[in-house]
């Protein structure tokens, strides 16, 4: 007869572990940020975090109470004032009170970036162009491809193909065309400069369409911190806002600088420069990472399996390879996964634990804000001193 009570009180105990809340409590490092109780959850941005429940999104503010309810399919962050939002299948655009203030006519949106938005048309060849804050449309739909204004410029393609060829330019607020489509493709800017491709060569170019540095490179990647890694006969090396070459080109490939270091790879390894190309980590690592924080992400192989810790901006080792898996610093903290396939933790800038495995995912720190996931449930945490 007791053997017929143990399903009974198995199914009891299951029960009452299910019913546990999946929220994080808090600790003397970070605070909850209202209840893990979201289907999806995005980091906030304005005052604002986009949360999903019953399959519709909405937002919460920044104690975590509904100041939208959930009822679009889908949304984008907030950005000056206004978030994308899909209501049957179309997007249109909100306020910070919910009320739609650009209808959903729209089959793709991008957030607005000095004052316009790329959208793309639901009509016209689903051609992209611009509209302002009030819905006004300020630069016709003509684009196969659009993106946001950055220092008065957007990256654009060509959508007529006799006219343009697809190939891409730059727009200005006005309407009027940087480059005439002639590249075959481009990047966007980065400290006055970027990069454009004819055939199979590079060059930069200003915010004036003038040409920097000509067509003599093979590939390039954008600049920064004053240099940009740029690939000669196959080899990779860093060049000043000139064109002129300040590191030899000798590695296999190159990232562009961050914080006065970068990640090189030769042989099949990564190891990390300064400015003056001093090497200042020898070239033996599997994975390594830009600079964010003050720390360098890297990863060795222990009996082929990967270990990641983080160097300093001088080279040195100062958490030791010892996760499964690992996230960049953001504002102090990182993620790390002590146990493969285990829960993620976080970490300090020295190292120390500051929240105990717990969480089954969780994003890097922006603005003093996480997201995280536990037990199929999203919730948002706050560093405690986070303004």
């Amino acid at each position: 007869m007791k053997l017929k009570f143990i399903p009974i009180i198995f199914i009891m105990i299951l029960t009452l572990c299910a019913c546990g809340s999946a929220t994080f409590e808090g600790n003397e490092h970070f605070s909850p940020v209202g209840e893990a109780v979201w289907e999806d959850a995005k980091n906030f941005s304005e005052g604002f975090a986009a949360v999903k429940k019953d399959g519709l999104w909405g937002y919460v503010d920044e104690n975590g109470d509904i100041a939208i309810e959930p009822r679009f399919e889908s949304v984008w962050n907030f950005s000056e004032g206004l978030a994308a939002v899909q209501i049957d299948g179309l997007w249109g655009y909100i306020n910070t009170n919910g009320d739609v203030v650009i209808e959903p006519v729209y089959q793709s949106t991008w957030g607005f970036s000095e004052g316009l938005a790329a959208v793309q048309s639901a009509e016209l060849y689903n051609y992209y162009g611009y509209i302002n804050a009030k819905g006004e449309t300020v630069i016709e739909p003509q684009f196969k491809y659009a993106k946001s204004f950055k220092n008065g410029l957007a990256l654009v393609q060509g959508g007529e193909l006799v006219a343009t060829g697809h190939k891409f330019a730059f727009v200005k607020a006005d309407g009027s065309i940087l480059g005439d489509f002639q590249w075959f493709g481009a990047e966007e800017f980065s400290e006055g400069l970027a990069e454009v491709f004819m055939t199979y060569e590079s060059a930069f170019v200003d915010t004036d369409g003038n040409i920097i540095i000509d067509y003599i490179i093979d590939d390039a990647k954008k600049f920064s911190e004053g240099l940009a890694p740029y690939a000669e006969s196959i080899k990779w090396g860093y060049m000043n806002t000139k064109g002129e070459p300040v590191i030899e080109a000798q590695y296999d490939d190159a990232e562009s600088f961050s914080e006065g270091i970068a990640v090189v790879k030769k042989d099949f390894n990564y190891g990390f420069i300064d400015k003056n190309g001093n090497e200042l980590t020898e070239i033996a690592y599997k994975y390594a990472y830009s600079a964010k924080d003050g720390r360098a992400r890297v990863g060795k192989l222990e009996l082929l399996t990967a270990k990641f810790g983080y160097i300093d901006l001088e080279g040195n080792e100062v958490i030791a390879p010892q996760y499964f898996d690992a996230k960049d610093f953001s504002e102090g903290y990182a993620a790390v996964q002590p146990a493969n396939g285990g829960k993620w933790a976080v970490i300090d800038i020295n190292g120390n634990t500051v929240i105990a495995p717990t969480f089954d995912g969780i994003t890097s720190f922006e603005n003093g804000y996480a997201v995280y996931k536990i037990g199929g449930k999203y919730g948002l945490i706050k560093v405690q001193n986070a303004e």
